[in-house]
């Protein structure tokens, strides 16, 4: 059987919400729109961001509740459909791909997508899964036929970390300014906060877990408070939750900290509140980030691997600060409370706009 010289699958572990699976939904759905035909492979079909999919995009489950249970399903897939490009993301789906290339001797066109700093992410402390898992993108990664990252700093951590010539790794940003952004900001935000204007408002979004330091933001929101007025935001969920309620509660800040959880629209806040903040020890490209970029509301991120150097233009489109410094994201955050919102050209988002992305995706699957 012959490759499908039009086809583009994109292969995840679930629709789970998370930032690879919001970014395979939107590439899948524009490449579908502009009419060529798109796979979306997940082991499993689970996970409320199924209801993004757009109908024109072939959505494959595989039925697995384990990634590493997928492997003759993909394999099957591959034989089957025989897609002339499968893009992967997340390494442990990266590295199942692969080796369903080899298994069903597919020609198909094998993207290992990284979507994350490898060389945080997989530090001291992680899991023997976790472990096993970069052991096995040592080996396989360098039989993947493109390998790209998410930011510059994303793909050259990700060459030393993987021993890999840093020339074989490009980079590609994630599609995260596109039309529904500017619309979703048009509709009210479900917080009392944002509706009374009585005092500032801080706002942060993402998961309530250790990469997101929210205690360095808690403590550096309890210094601003020491000095002005202001409310702290945060929108996301997580298994920290009792302990940061018991950090704000023993910081006396509780009564100024508000953890509504998970929010569809966070572009809403973000366009009503007055600072955006970024905790982060580690990210891959922060979408959140591009999105508060685009939506005017003034700035203030840590200085992670890897993303906010390129996002803010090494500080031209907001403040960065260093990772876990406390005096200094207080200080950056009352600075950007008195600065205020001011305009920020189209340039400033440009390479993250859905158009450009989705573009450079189709070149990278359907070139020889």
């Amino acid at each position: 059987m012959n490759v499908n010289p039009q086809r583009i699958a994109f292969f995840m572990p679930d629709l789970q919400c998370g930032g690879v699976q919001r970014t395979f939904i939107t590439l899948s759905n524009e490449l579908a729109r502009k009419g060529h035909p798109v796979d979306l492979v997940v082991c499993s079909g689970e996970g409320p961001n199924g209801e993004l999919v757009d109908p024109s995009v072939h959505l494959v489950d595989l039925g697995k509740t384990r990634t590493a249970l997928a492997l003759f399903a993909l394999a099957k897939y591959l034989k089957d459909r025989q897609p002339r490009c499968l893009i992967s993301g997340m390494e442990h789906a990266s590295n199942l791909a692969i080796l369903a290339k080899r298994l069903s001797h597919s020609k198909v066109k094998v993207v290992a997508s990284i979507r994350n700093t490898l060389s945080v992410q997989y530090g001291p402390n992680s899991s023997l899964k976790m472990r096993l898992s970069l052991w096995l993108a040592k080996l396989l990664y360098p039989q993947a036929d493109l390998i790209s990252a998410v930011s510059r700093e994303c793909a050259d951590d990700a060459a030393e970390v993987l021993g890999i010539d840093a020339k074989r790794i490009g980079h590609i940003y994630n599609p995260t300014v596109n039309p529904n952004l500017f619309e979703k900001a048009k509709e009210e935000a479900d917080h009392p906060w944002l509706q009374d204007h009585s005092q500032p408002v801080i706002v942060a979004v993402g998961r309530l877990d250790a990469q997101k330091d929210y205690p360095m933001l808690f403590q550096a929101f309890a210094k601003v408070i020491n000095k002005r007025t202001c409310r702290l935001i945060i929108l996301g969920d997580g298994d920290l939750r009792g302990q940061l309620e018991e950090l704000a509660a023993s910081l006396g800040i509780a009564e100024s900290v508000s953890m509504p959880g998970f929010t569809p629209n966070p572009y809403a806040y973000l366009a009503r509140a007055d600072v955006y903040a970024l905790s982060s020890q580690f990210e891959g490209l922060p979408n959140v980030l591009i999105e508060a970029l685009a939506s005017g509301i003034p700035i203030v991120s840590t200085n992670c691997k890897s993303g906010p150097k390129e996002i803010l233009a090494e500080g031209k489109w907001g403040k960065i600060v260093p990772v876990g410094d406390v005096e200094a994201m207080a200080k950056a955050l009352e600075a950007q409370i008195e600065a205020g919102r001011t305009p920020r050209p189209p340039e400033s988002y440009a390479p993250f706009m859905l158009q450009t992305v989705s573009e450079q995706y189709l070149r990278m699957a359907t070139d020889a």
